[in-house]
């Protein structure tokens, strides 16, 4: 069976929509047919695949031409309304639900997922958990996205020390925005000389997840840290407007990634962070507790689900969604741990790497490999 992507029409290149063209390219790389349409053709990354798959008419797709019952139509679950060209033409419908929240508000009212003719593909285990005891649905597997492989080239750290090695030194807007000083005032000048001294502990953020929660947090951890003198030691590097080799570069200097974004079907940017040597601080989305384990220490959250076993332990500190209290309290411990040379903090970075390498390219691709036939093998039963 051919594999048919709808691709979103979005301004700009989400996790989401990455996810589904590296997707769409392991298919292509494993032999098997793919075709891909999109709305609107100046889609961000569209016409890259589009060189690659066989690309279809959006105008003729919608109208119900040219998919089959010999189809499988995968959609992201955000645009419900692409469902109908599958339903229509009888081809096997596909949702790939890459964030539990929208599950809940996407569809009209008083429509429900499971009365739709669709199957579904998880992004992490946290999602088919959601789906499963909130929604009532079935996810046939769950594939989660791939770390690139330039953030575990870029995480150059043995584990053995809390500094990056290879670490640039540079502050610049082309290392990312630096903010140093007590209160992360903007200095204008490089704020440090050659490699990252080892008193400075370096934090990277995103300002787009949740901005002013972020800040809120690092005002709680820099008034405890004040406290023992140590709030001087923070410098903050935001993240924002790079590529992903320049996030990759921005996370192998840093010590700490806070972790902002809520809700989330995997939450990639900390498991990038892990991969770069960083330890992650903050919010998991829910779906980060796919790879995210805690340590036992207060203040810490535990998921309403279960969580699987994993060859790796404690790996980052992550509070519940939105504490502003704990998430501050959690960087401020972080921040003492780096600076104290605590073994847990090796430990937690040692673990991180661990989880982050069960993530990679080569194992998405060997997921995939299993996952696809079955798939297929499902849907020719169902078309018969």
């Amino acid at each position: 069976m051919r594999t048919v992507f709808f691709i979103p029409p979005l301004r700009s290149l989400s996790g989401g929509l990455a996810a589904i063209y590296e997707l769409a390219e392991i298919l292509i790389e494993q032999d098997l047919p793919v075709a891909v349409t999109c709305p609107v053709a100046s889609t961000p990354g569209f016409s890259a695949l589009d060189a690659r798959a066989e690309r279809l008419d959006w105008a003729r797709v919608s109208a119900g031409e040219d998919i089959s019952p010999h189809d499988i139509w995968c959609i992201p679950e955000g645009w419900p309304n692409a469902i109908a060209p599958g339903v229509k033409r009888g081809a096997g419908v596909l949702v790939y639900v890459q964030n539990w929240i929208h599950l809940l508000n996407t569809l009209p009212q008083g429509v429900r997922w499971k009365q739709l003719p669709v199957r579904y593909l998880a992004v992490s285990a946290p999602v088919d958990w959601f789906m499963r005891e909130v929604m009532e649905l079935k996810s046939e597997a769950i594939l989660p996205p791939a770390i690139a492989d330039f953030f575990f080239d870029a995480g150059t750290n043995d584990g053995s020390t809390g500094v990056a090695k290879g670490h640039p030194g540079d502050c610049s807007e082309t290392a990312g925005k630096p903010a140093c000083g007590s209160r992360g005032a903007d200095s204008g000048k490089p704020c440090l000389d050659g490699a990252r001294a080892s008193s400075t502990v370096r934090i990277a953020w995103m300002p787009r997840k949740n901005k002013a929660l972020a800040s809120q947090m690092f005002e709680v951890a820099l008034n405890a840290l004040a406290a023992d003198g140590l709030d001087k030691s923070v410098e903050l590097v935001e993240i924002a407007g790079k590529s992903r080799a320049e996030v990759a570069g921005i996370l192998a200097g840093a010590d700490i990634f806070l972790s902002t974004g809520f809700p989330e079907g995997f939450a990639l940017p900390p498991l990038e962070a892990m991969a770069c040597g960083a330890v992650p601080v903050g919010f998991s989305g829910q779906g980060g507790f796919e790879y995210m384990r805690n340590p036992q220490l207060p203040g810490l959250y535990t998921p309403p689900f279960p969580l699987e076993p994993k060859e790796w332990g404690a790996n980052g500190l992550f509070v519940s969604d939105g504490d502003v209290m704990n998430g501050g309290l959690a960087l401020a411990r972080a921040v003492k741990m780096r600076l104290d040379g605590n073994p847990q903090w090796d430990e937690l970075r040692r673990e991180g790497r661990k989880a982050a390498r069960a993530y990679g390219l080569k194992e998405r691709s060997t997921r995939v490999a299993k996952i696809w036939p079955e798939l297929i093998e499902l849907f020719q039963n169902q078309s018969r």
